[in-house]
């Protein structure tokens, strides 16, 4: 009996090819989401450590202005966002003469940093169903493919009865076993990568968080110098 991967794809049912397919166009899809995030976070860490250290310079030039335009030149890393719409608002408060600044600000740097969280996690939802229901999914073609052999081989006729050697009931239960095969390899990558893609949020979260405080500390110190 052959074994190979092409010989038992033709012996397997409609149902297993159905898995299958779905398993398949799971991997591919995992596979591309993973290559857009990481390559999306690597850019964002990159362009991050060039934006805090042009904004470190500029905020201790107390140039409110020439920080906010830094913020506004795209393409924009996530901190970029959150500090530009802090600053923006502390602008407005200072033009308005808002005695509440410093709160509004914290406010904003809380609503925005959300949104720049939600964006980052972006697709990883997608990762860890596609890590976590594959395994299954195979398991489901691999239950029908037994179901189908165990048929073949209850069939009355001169052929079922030369049908029950265990030669034949190995050779349907491997076919019906590349599904879950199928569904481990496209599982697995999946898992890694979410957990890859997650470890990265987390640290350009940790940068956000850490420019956050320091625009926070920036604006109540100037708020203080300028008698507000």
């Amino acid at each position: 009996m052959d074994f190979s991967l092409l010989e038992m794809w033709h012996r397997m049912g409609l149902p297993a090819k159905a898995v299958m397919a779905l398993l398949a166009g799971m991997s591919a899809w995992s596979l591309g989401l993973t290559i857009e995030r990481l390559a999306s976070y690597a850019a964002a860490r990159a362009r991050s450590l060039r934006f805090v250290g042009e904004l470190s310079r500029l905020l201790r030039a107390r140039d409110l202005d020439g920080a906010i335009a830094r913020a506004r030149v795209r393409p924009q890393p996530p901190v970029a966002r959150v500090v530009a719409a802090a600053l923006e608002e502390y602008a407005e408060c200072r033009e308005e003469r808002a005695i509440d600044a410093v709160a509004a600000v914290e406010r904003t740097l809380a609503r925005v940093r959300e949104r720049e969280a939600a964006e980052l996690r972006r697709g990883l939802g997608a990762l860890g169903t596609i890590g976590s229901a594959a395994p299954f999914i195979g398991l489901f073609g691999t239950v029908l493919g037994i179901i189908d052999a165990f048929r073949s081989m209850a069939q009355p006729g001169p052929e079922a009865a030369a049908a029950t050697g265990l030669a034949v009931v190995a050779g349907g239960i491997s076919e019906a076993l590349v599904t879950t095969a199928f569904g481990l390899f496209v599982a697995i990558p999946a898992v890694v990568a979410f957990n890859a893609c997650t470890t990265r949020v987390e640290a350009l979260l940790v940068d956000v968080d850490d420019v956050a405080s320091e625009v926070a500390g920036w604006v109540a110190k100037d708020r203080a110098r300028s008698g507000g």
